[in-house]
């Protein structure tokens, strides 16, 4: 049977055809989509302990860089893009065995322990919870939590304080020794905030330096272990990891084009004037003057970044 098509019908099947065609196709193998910064731990044979995988992230569009484990125990800096592990070390105690994280005395006089609360998440699964006064006998309990922190580190320009002469007071920016173009990541045992202002009177003696880098803290590492185990971590006990950073990074800080080693500059502070002059109260106020005038500047120049993500 022959059938006649005509021009109009067979144009229109293939504009059809082109307009619905497949240009691209995806295959899924059924896994869940993982951000950047994903961080996968897991037990390792070779290296005798726990090692965390991090699926690449990017800092102002550049690869970050970590320290890669090496089968002859050494470790070498490698961008994420490489597929580093990272052995982890120097886990933390969390709940009844944990070290205070701090100190306070009451207006009796007594001294109150803090530490860091443990989740409920791990409390619903067999975890003690952590002590109120003092270190507790943990041999009663029947699960330890251990954790570390995943940190994301951007070298910068800070500034640094000298003594001089005549109470003059050198600043200058510097960078570290050893500082990096790359952002990089490090595992550390906890993660501990920078003071939002740095003490004045530190300052003003000298001998005081900014933090010359930026942090943000992008994941804490747990280790949950089995009831009843000794302290010793070993394959038996279960990793999990609790994101806090799940996108690329930008990174920044408010002195670009502030070349580092710059002549210092000097503020007259006056702080060795006239302690037996008649007329001490006047220097006094000319000192506190000045010294405010230099807190000032050094509060005004102060150099800081910071990550966003958009």
């Amino acid at each position: 049977m022959t059938v006649t098509v005509s021009a109009r019908s067979w144009n229109a099947m293939l504009a059809r055809r082109r307009a619905n065609r497949v240009l691209n196709h995806l295959e899924s193998l059924g896994r869940e989509w993982r951000h950047p910064w994903t961080t996968i731990v897991r037990w390792s044979a070779e290296a005798r302990g726990f090692m965390a995988r991090i699926r690449p992230g990017f800092v102002n569009g550049m690869d970050v860089l970590a320290e890669g484990w090496q089968p002859d125990r050494s470790t070498k800096e490698m961008p994420l893009t490489d597929g580093p592990q990272m052995l982890v070390q120097g886990w933390r105690s969390v709940g009844a065995d944990a070290e205070s994280v701090s100190l306070t005395l009451t207006e009796e006089g007594e001294m109150q322990f803090g530490y860091e609360p443990v989740p409920e998440f791990f409390v619903a699964m067999g975890v003690a919870g952590s002590p109120t006064s003092a270190p507790l006998d943990v041999a009663a309990t029947s699960r330890r939590l251990k954790a570390a922190d995943l940190v994301l580190y951007k070298d910068r320009p800070g500034l640094a304080t000298s003594p001089g002469t005549d109470g003059n007071i050198g600043v200058v920016a510097i960078m570290a020794p050893g500082s990096k173009q790359e952002a990089y990541v490090r595992i550390v045992r906890r993660h501990e905030q920078d003071a939002a202002m740095p003490d004045p009177l530190q300052q003003l003696l000298g001998n005081w330096a900014d933090t010359k880098r930026d942090a943000l803290h992008l994941a804490t590492l747990w280790l949950l272990s089995p009831e009843d185990a000794a302290d010793q971590i070993d394959e038996t006990w279960q990793p999990f990891v609790e994101h806090k950073v799940f996108w690329n990074l930008s990174h920044d800080h408010n002195r670009q084009g502030l070349q580092p080693n710059v002549n210092p500059l000097v503020l007259q502070t006056g702080l060795a004037g006239g302690v037996g002059d008649l007329t001490i109260q006047d220097i006094l106020a000319s000192n506190n003057e000045q010294t405010q005038n230099a807190l000032n500047f050094l509060a005004n120049e102060r150099i800081e970044g910071k990550f966003w993500s958009v």
